[in-house]
């Protein structure tokens, strides 16, 4: 299902940590005072059209909007309300996280200041009407009728935004400058979280670092850049947003991830600041295509809190193998290595032991050897297994020709397999990994199939 407007967007949680303290409103409005607060009027608005501009190469949406009542301030009469975000005039999307997806006929409280750039009204000529941005993105609106959701959501369902990318891997650049953090922490912290997609076994991500840049970020400038910035504009609260642009068919040809200088950063957790691959984690995940989630197990739940690091949830894991699957189990290479651990837990019940210790290249006993059928390694685990009788269907053959790397670790054995094209169940990795098994260093034998406990 959508995210809906009661969901506290990312964007402006920093804000909601940062400032605790509001003055109470004399009016009654479902936004938040914080943002009330900020705002110099605060106004109920009908939507009458919608247009989309580009100012300085940035992609926004020009909302004609009629003010039907004023809560706060003294805007009147008929405003031009500023959003990032829109169709660019070569067909593309700009979709920006956080920020309303606005329609005609929308009837809305808004939050709002002047926007700085009120040159932006002479893209919309025949309005007449001072321009505004609204404070907070999402958190500056709250609908009089229907729902509103976010651009991410407005263009998808079940936590996916509908956008993904055609093809990997995805250059990006990183900006260190003003993130308050050793330049050489923030780049790692950058690309530990976009390498955390990446490491997923469920699905196929592929992002390569291209090196830093000096550049602030420009969706037009084809660099996926990721960049911290000044926010002179006082409607800005975000924490920090992902921008993306997609072709008519939903396909993502570009990305940037700003993040808001106003805020303080650590590399790793820290008390009162925001870990840089947290927030990176969760931004990247709407570049990727997914949206907000109410679950706080999540990577892309809606809040992140200051001081904490966090990882992927198992629902963030599923949104990008829904999106970019790995590549397809091949059965007969699945089925091959089961067939060696059968092998060693019937040898067990007879020895009760998995070590079957055979020669190979350097006599440690972990070289399996199938593909020479024993002649130059008579005495190969593959052999010593089924002299013992362990194989009644005969010695389990790889299906590429290479061999099975056999590893003993704790009260358990592994069978790793020279492929690709297999991926090894997570718990099967996690207890490989707790347990501080070594693996297969030659970087090739990636599927591991794992035997029950010995008994």
């Amino acid at each position: 299902m959508r995210a809906r407007i009661f969901l506290v967007p990312l964007a402006i949680l920093g804000y909601l940590l940062l400032a605790a303290t509001s003055v109470s409103a004399q009016y009654d409005s479902a936004i938040d005072d914080v943002f009330q607060d900020i705002a110099t009027d605060v106004a109920k608005v009908l939507i009458i059209d919608t247009t989309p501009v580009e100012i300085d190469g940035v992609t926004y949406t020009m909302a004609e909007a009629q003010v039907v009542a004023t809560y706060k301030g003294a805007v009147s009469g008929t405003i031009l309300l500023q959003v990032e975000g829109g169709l660019r005039a070569d067909g593309h999307q700009v979709v920006v996280s956080d920020q309303p997806f606005l329609s005609a006929h929308d009837e809305l409280e808004v939050a709002l200041v002047r926007s700085p750039t009120q040159n932006a009204r002479h893209a919309v000529p025949e309005v007449d009407g001072a321009v505004y941005s609204i404070v907070g993105g999402l958190g500056g609106v709250s609908p009089v009728t229907g729902e509103l959701v976010s651009q991410a959501d407005a263009v998808g369902d079940f936590g996916l935004t509908g956008a993904r990318f055609a093809e990997f891997p995805s250059d990006f650049y990183v900006n260190p400058a003003n993130s308050g953090v050793d330049a050489n922490a923030t780049v790692n912290a950058v690309r530990s979280a976009l390498q955390t997609w990446e490491d997923d076994l469920g699905s196929d991500i592929d992002f390569t670092y291209q090196g830093t840049t000096a550049a602030t970020g420009s969706l037009s400038d084809e660099k996926n850049t990721i960049y911290w910035t000044a926010t002179p504009n006082p409607a800005t609260t975000y924490l920090a947003q992902a921008s993306w642009i997609t072709t008519q068919t939903g396909d993502i040809i570009g990305f940037d991830v700003v993040f808001n200088r106003d805020y303080a950063w650590s590399a790793g957790a820290a008390s009162g600041r925001f870990d840089i691959a947290t927030v990176m984690l969760h931004e990247s995940g709407h570049a990727l295509g997914l949206a907000h989630v109410p679950a706080s197990s999540e990577i892309m739940y809606f809040q992140i809190q200051s001081g904490a690091a966090k990882g992927l949830g198992a629902g963030d894991r599923a949104g990008v193998a829904f999106l970019y699957p790995a590549a397809t189990q091949d059965p007969a290479r699945v089925a091959a290595a089961q067939d060696v651990i059968d092998g060693f837990h019937a040898f067990a019940e007879i020895n009760g032991t998995y070590r079957a210790t055979g020669g190979g290249w350097n006599g440690t006993g972990q070289s399996w050897f199938s593909k020479v059928g024993g002649d130059k390694f008579p005495d190969s685990i593959a052999n010593v297994l089924d002299n013992a009788g362990s194989f009644p269907n005969g010695i389990p053959i790889e299906p590429s020709g290479n061999d099975f790397i056999i590893k003993l670790c704790a009260d358990r054995v592994g069978a790793f397999t020279n492929t690709d094209t297999a991926t090894t169940t997570q718990a099967d990795t996690t207890w490989w990994n707790n347990n501080n098994c070594k693996t297969p260093s030659n970087g090739d034998h990636t599927h591991l199939t794992l035997s029950d406990p010995l008994s």
